[in-house]
């Protein structure tokens, strides 16, 4: 698969923006947490018997802490936001591509390898897929040997069947060969599981 440099961020917008608005909600509560931690104090001041001085000083307080906290947690917010899309891209961008490799191969193209670029999150699995690509080609290219054996055997049989006054012995012969071959495969099939079932 040719290496690709990936410029859009929203590979996966369904996934990314799933986890953007996780990440903003928990964003927002510690906020809310951190916004009542602060200025709680100075609210029960505004609202309690203390002389008017002791208001007018938590009034002023509360001002210069709401102009000076917006605009920050405005700009927090939007780096949080753009941050998440970055970090979500490194797994749904490797996602995106295992997917395709994964489409590749039921579609019978068992050439093709998954190749994440460096940086990318799930190198793992990576590695996992091209290993079970690597050995399912390996099991399909010995089972197509093992085929055009039979196949070349059950030729020969039906040509000598076709011939007069063979004798028994050479049929049995190449019927042993068939049968052989069919073991193999077999054996090398009953590694395989389909479904709840091992193939045998």
């Amino acid at each position: 698969m040719p290496f690709l440099r990936r410029r859009n961020y929203l590979i996966d917008k369904h996934f990314q923006l799933k986890h953007l608005l996780i990440t903003l909600i928990l964003v927002a509560l510690f906020v809310l947490i951190l916004l009542t931690t602060i200025f709680l104090p100075y609210v029960f001041e505004l609202f309690s018997d203390v002389p008017l001085s002791e208001k007018a000083k938590a009034a002023d307080v509360a001002l210069v802490l709401h102009q000076n906290i917006w605009p920050g947690v405005g700009v927090a917010a939007v780096f949080i936001a753009v941050a998440s899309i970055f970090i979500t891209h490194k797994v749904a961008g490797p996602v995106y591509a295992l997917k395709r490799v994964m489409r590749e191969i039921a579609g019978g193209n068992m050439r093709v390898r998954a190749k994440l670029r460096k940086g990318d999150d799930l190198k793992d699995m990576e590695t996992a897929l091209n290993e079970m690509t690597e050995s399912l080609e390996t099991t399909l290219i010995f089972m197509d040997r093992e085929l055009k054996i039979i196949s070349s055997n059950m030729a020969e049989m039906e040509r000598k069947l076709g011939l007069p006054d063979i004798p028994g012995s050479e049929l049995l012969e190449v019927a042993e060969k068939v049968k052989n071959e069919i073991k193999v495969m077999e054996v090398s099939l009953g590694k395989l599981k389909f479904g709840d079932k091992t193939v045998r």
